[in-house]
């Protein structure tokens, strides 16, 4: 197995264990100040909600060996330069938070 093909599997297998806890948790919506700053930016799809096919995306274009540019910016949830694994970290923190909505 490829070291890209282990990396998509692991990255697969964490996706589909960010919807086992998302599917456990209720979702309510928290105050605004209790959110990360980030969480605002963890809409990465830009559907209105920050949830599981938020990290899928991003959990994609790590698969893909994406760099940040004009369209894959928004991937880059904690601003740090890279699309990684902290970026999906970000969106499942914002998940567990409840900071599903952004503003």
């Amino acid at each position: 197995m490829t070291s890209n093909r282990k990396l998509s599997t692991v990255l697969l297998v964490l996706v589909f264990c960010i919807g086992l806890i998302e599917g456990a948790l209720y979702l309510g919506f928290v105050h605004a100040n209790d959110c990360p700053s980030y969480c605002a930016r963890a809409d990465v799809n830009q559907d209105g909600f920050v949830n599981t096919a938020d990290s899928f995306m991003v959990s994609k274009c790590i698969a893909a060996q994406c760099t940040v540019n004009d369209w894959t910016a928004r991937m880059d949830v904690n601003q740090d330069g890279v699309i990684d694994h902290q970026d999906v970290e970000a969106i499942v923190t914002c998940i567990k938070m409840g900071c599903c909505k952004p503003e």
